[in-house]
């Protein structure tokens, strides 16, 4: 059984009935520290949203500036008699708001990526103190609704964790008695499952690997965005 410290979405849980007073502090300061997270990760976003709001403001106050700028520029050639004027102003005002538009959306996708690291590292640094018996306590559940058929099971961990691995298998009430493998190149937290037909990567640096694709795919999605092409003179809307 597990004790999970702040419900089950905690990230931080005791596979024991009775807790020592120092393995409880440990708990207590790394949920501290992963609340300090969440609470920094809120800060930052909220942080972007703000200047990314002021970075829309000040485009909405150049592109008014510079439009009233074009105009006078227009009125002024209208006046003059200078056909060729007035389409130099408006190229000149289409140039200039394409450049701010531009230059804006670099300063939003280097604030994405910047965000998005401090995420990460936030992350790795908070699951790589924190102990990892929750981890190998979810990967069994896993595995055990897919062994009704299975005729062996393996488990790759590493070997200063291969003690805690076998004792939480072997009570996780599998259909069939897992060998646990040893490896040190698998790095601490690794925890790689293996039967007849199926194969299960849950130990942490997969889920890292897995959290940084995430994160990637979502800056390239808007990095995409920002840079898809812009309509050409007037085409319709």
């Amino acid at each position: 059984m597990v004790i999970w410290l702040r419900g089950e979405r905690s990230p931080l849980g005791l596979d024991q009935d009775v807790v020592r007073r120092e393995a409880l502090a440990q708990v207590l300061e790394l949920d501290q520290g992963w609340q300090a997270i969440e609470q920094r990760g809120a800060a930052l976003l909220a942080e972007a949203r703000a200047q990314a709001d002021a970075l829309v403001a000040q485009a909405e106050a150049r592109a008014a500036a510079i439009v009233a700028d074009a105009e006078r520029r227009v009125a002024g050639s209208t006046r003059l008699g200078y056909a060729a004027g007035r389409q130099q102003g408006l190229d000149a005002v289409h140039a200039q708001m394409q450049a701010r538009a531009r230059d804006d959306r670099a300063v939003l996708l280097a604030m994405r990526e910047r965000l998005a690291e401090v995420v990460f590292r936030a992350v790795q640094r908070l699951l790589a103190r924190a102990p990892h018996h929750g981890l190998y306590q979810r990967a069994a559940e896993m595995v055990s609704a897919e062994l009704d058929q299975a005729s062996f099971l393996t488990v790759t961990v590493h070997p200063g964790e291969a003690a805690q691995v076998r004792k939480l298998f072997n009570v996780a009430g599998l259909p069939l008695r897992p060998t646990i493998i040893e490896d040190a190149a698998a790095g601490e937290g690794a925890c790689l499952c293996e039967w007849d037909y199926g194969v299960l990567d849950a130990g942490l640096p997969s889920q890292l690997a897995a959290l940084r694709k995430s994160l990637r795919q979502a800056l390239d999605a808007a990095a995409g965005q920002a840079h898809a092409p812009e309509p050409a003179d007037g085409a319709a809307p």
